[in-house]
């Protein structure tokens, strides 16, 4: 490896040039990368991003704005975003201006991105012949299979420069051929927005394609801003309805749309989402697009941002598709006992199938539909006997075995920092030096044959962005691995819950036994007084006797269960399996600190609420997920070291050395000892006059500059090893989002349909113990047969197991949707979450009000 050096000794002027010298490389190298090597600091900066529309609509306003808030999670940090929605880029729903707008949008010098909103827009693009400059995105509720948007689908990749869009592949097909399944069709009227149709004639042709490969006759109905004309091309013979995304439409007119269609008992398929099935619609596939497109578009976006490659950023929009069916459509239109047919499971292997209700209450009193659920409470309170789930997870915090390895392995990465930082400080070698040499040669080059010398070496980095570099990358991965620990705590924390929770239903069955035992003890000794008195013969006695031993083995498997379950909460705590416990019921209090189980409550009372509680939980969890904050963080450190290595082309090192020796003794060839008597003698001191050779101290100051010119390609390949770490972190990145997502979504939905059913097993269990009684009353008159009686009490032991199944599912789902928002990082934080809740309830009473 060559260098370019400079050195100087003590003179100013050579000094002053090679400082000179510096400054300019360092300047120079300022303004082409514009992060500071030394401070780390990333000046501001400003994105401007340019939203063409095909037309207005309340659809594209509420995406945009959505969209903006999804930006602010993923872009923190990294700049300011400014969206500009001039009125000359907005089509007004006219095709033949379509080029103008396009033209002017990429013209404008003003807008670093282009953001398209519309279907004419985005195929405009899709088969424009010239070259993007800017990147040109575009989010869509489409399939670009139908629509004629080509993109390489062996890797899902787009094909055009520059240019990015975002919807699903295949999923029209999917999704009819799904309807065709369910519904049993032969015929269907596929509803397209008119636009789209004007813009692209091979859209139809592409729709009657697809039902014929299905088996399906195709009938596309264009349709606009009103639904009137709509339901006057749906004629009397129209069977089923498949509805594409029409943005002209408003939402109430979408709405009333699907109602009139509901009220004619055809049913009608989404594309567009969960949002038309609460609307009434039959069912769909997809979620609901308010939430997932605008997150999608701000990824998308947010890369763009970056200057990710565009063959880095897919085409299909990656979500969990799972069928939802509207409950009250479904009886309506004849199709509920459908979804119970053969084949129909098996088709929907993505997903299961759950109905979404409408839990309005009929007005003017009287009985309330079937599906309505009443929130009614029915937790029971106890004391405290020993070991609750509180203490147990600040014992699993304290002693789980993980989180100590996870609590080195952050030490470990600290200590690395700080390794890192050594190489600024100050570097003192210290040596001593023997060396003797062949008499002649030292006689004839009079140099002493032997000599003892010392000395001291002190060097001192002045600049090195490589140094500095690895320190600022260093500290960006403790602070990751430190929200992976953090992570971790919260996954102790709820798994620690969980099996608590275990322990509690394994001592609930194992109480539920024993009651069940020795209420069949009763009933044995009333049938050895029916015996007596003739009522019944020996068979009852023996039936019970039979039944009682039974029982007693199901006694002994309850309490192994508890063992074990004690047992793996003894592990996740990390304490001794020797530990014994009596654990605290989970009583009407909360499940962690502040956090009131029973407060959800009012916010499960119908689909809105619902709807605001799950787009506030995901707000919250991704401004708190210590995950998606690691990955952020270990993105950044990659970066940092990314920029140095794009620098090291004309970043110099500067370093600064002072070397200090000292002779103590030396011997030449020859002499006699009174000579070297003298010459030690000599050596104490330092005669004038004597020479360079003659001094017995020598000390050298030097600065040095080097550039690495050649490394044989070792900097190209370190730049695009770590542009290639960089990339894979970012989509781990998008994968949490999506991971995110679906817990925050999963565990609200557990917490939907497990509430609910606590009110239901309650009243089963009620039932079931009272009609217990007057069996077990008629039976020991003599007036009900034995089977009668065991029937009432299996079936009452059954019920009270559903109950208490019921009430812990509940305490699970609770525990989930803590993990899921990451709720004890939000606490600890210092946020209040009194102030969460009522941030909920406000949104939910404004979102009431607005619709």
């Amino acid at each position: 490896m060559s260098h370019k050096k400079i050195c100087a000794g003590i003179s100013s002027k050579a000094l002053g040039r090679f400082f000179f010298s510096c400054l300019v490389l360092c300047l120079a190298a300022f303004i082409l990368d514009p992060v500071t090597a030394i401070s780390g600091s990333i000046p501001d900066k400003t994105v401007t991003v340019g939203v063409a529309r095909d037309g207005s609509c309340a659809r594209y306003t509420e995406d945009l704005k959505n969209t903006k808030k999804a930006l602010a999670h993923l872009s923190a940090g990294a700049g300011k975003i400014v969206f500009k929605e001039p009125s000359a880029l907005n089509c007004g729903w006219d095709a033949s201006s379509v080029e103008k707008v396009f033209t002017e949008a990429m013209r404008d010098e003003r807008f670093d991105i282009v953001l398209l909103q519309g279907g004419m827009l985005t195929l405009h693009a899709a088969r424009s012949a010239k070259k993007f400059k800017k990147p040109v995105i575009s989010a869509m509720t489409q399939d670009p299979d139908v629509i004629g948007i080509p993109y390489d689908k062996k890797t899902g990749y787009p094909v055009k420069e520059n240019f990015t869009f975002l919807g699903f592949p295949g999923q029209v097909r999917s999704d009819i051929s799904t309807f065709k399944k369910i519904a049993d069709l032969s015929q269907l009227s596929v509803v397209f927005d008119e636009t789209l149709l004007t813009s692209s004639p091979g859209i139809r042709k592409e729709l009657q394609k697809t039902g014929k490969s299905l088996g399906l006759e195709i009938t596309v109905v264009p349709a606009g801003e009103k639904p009137g004309p709509v339901l006057k091309e749906l004629g009397p013979d129209t069977r089923a309805v498949y509805l594409t995304p029409v943005p002209r439409m408003a939402p109430a007119g979408r709405r009333d749309l699907i109602k009139s269609m509901t009220r004619r008992k055809i049913p009608s398929f989404s594309l567009a989402g969960k949002g038309d099935v609460r609307g009434g619609a039959f069912g769909s596939m997809l979620p609901d697009m308010s939430v997932v497109l605008p997150r999608w578009t701000a990824l998308a976006v947010s890369r763009a941002m970056e200057g990710t490659p565009d063959e880095r950023l897919t085409v299909e929009i990656q979500v969990n598709r799972q069928l939802a069916v509207n409950k009250k459509t479904a009886s309506r239109t004849g199709l509920l006992s459908s979804l119970d047919k053969e084949g129909v499971s098996a088709l929907l292997t993505v997903g299961t199938a759950r109905a979404v209700t409408d839990k309005k209450t009929e007005e003017g009193g009287g009985t309330p539909p079937e599906d309505f659920i009443a929130e009614k409470d029915l937790w029971t309170e106890s004391g405290g006997r020993g070991l609750s789930y509180k203490k147990a997870v600040k014992l699993a915090e304290k002693k789980n075995i993980d989180l100590a390895v996870k609590k080195q392995q952050v030490e470990i990465v600290r200590q690395q920092r700080d390794r890192e930082l050594t190489g600024l400080l100050p570097q003192v070698e210290l040596d001593i030096q023997h060396s003797r040499i062949d008499s002649n040669k030292a006689e004839a080059d009079s140099e002493p044959e032997t000599s003892w010398k010392t000395g001291a070496t002190l060097s001192q980095l002045i600049f090195s962005d490589p140094v500095l570099s690895a320190y600022r990358s260093a500290a960006e991965m403790v602070e990751s691995r430190r929200l992976e620990r953090e992570a971790l705590r919260l996954d102790v924390a709820e798994s620690t819950e969980s099996f608590f929770i275990r322990c509690l239903t394994a001592e609930a069955f194992l109480e539920i036994e024993l009651d069940n035992l020795s209420l069949s003890r009763e009933n044995l000794s009333i049938a050895r007084t029916r015996r007596r008195v003739g009522v019944s013969g020996r068979s009852d006695v023996y039936r019970w006797r039979s039944r009682i031993a039974g029982e007693e083995i199901s006694v002994l498997e309850r309490d192994r269960t508890l063992k074990s379950s004690l047992i793996a909460l003894n592990k996740v705590m990390g304490v001794t399996q020797k530990s014994q416990w009596h654990l605290e019921k989970i009583s009407r209090g909360s499940l962690d600190a502040g956090f009131a189980a029973d407060a959800f409550g009012k916010f499960l009372e119908d689909e809105r609420s619902v709807d605001v509680l799950k787009k506030y939980a995901l707000e919250t969890a991704l401004g708190h997920s210590p995950e998606m904050k690691a990955l952020n963080r270990a993105v950044k450190s990659r970066e940092i070291l990314l920029r140095q290595k794009k620098r090291s082309f004309f970043m110099p090192e500067i370093s600064a050395v002072f070397d200090y020796d000292h002779r103590i003794d030396r011997r030449y060839a020859g002499m006699t000892f009174s000579e070297e008597v003298g010459l030690a003698l000599e050596d104490l001191g330092e005669p004038l006059g004597a020479g360079p050779s003659d001094k017995k101290d020598h000390w050298m100051l030097g600065i040095k500059a080097s550039l690495p010119i050649f490394s044989g390609g070792a900097k190209i390949t370190d730049i695009k090893r770590l542009n290639a770490e960089t990339l894979r972190i970012k989509e781990l990145y998008a994968r949490a989002l999506q991971v995110v997502e679906e817990e925050v979504y999963d565990s609200v939905a557990r917490l939907e349909t497990s509430r609910p059913q606590i009110e239901l097993a309650g009243t089963a269990s009620e039932m079931a113990k009272k009609d217990l009684k007057i069996v077990k009353d008629r039976y020991s008159e003599g007036k009900a047969p034995l089977i009668e009686l065991l029937d009432a009490q299996n079936n009452a032991k059954l019920q009270e197991q559903a109950l208490v199944l019921a009430r812990h599912r509940y305490q699970q789902a609770v525990t989930a949707f803590l993990r899921a928002v990451a709720w004890r990082s939000f606490v600890d934080s210092g946020k209040d979450h009194d102030e969460w809740f009522r941030e909920l309830a406000q949104r939910i009473r404004i979102n009431k009000e607005i619709r």
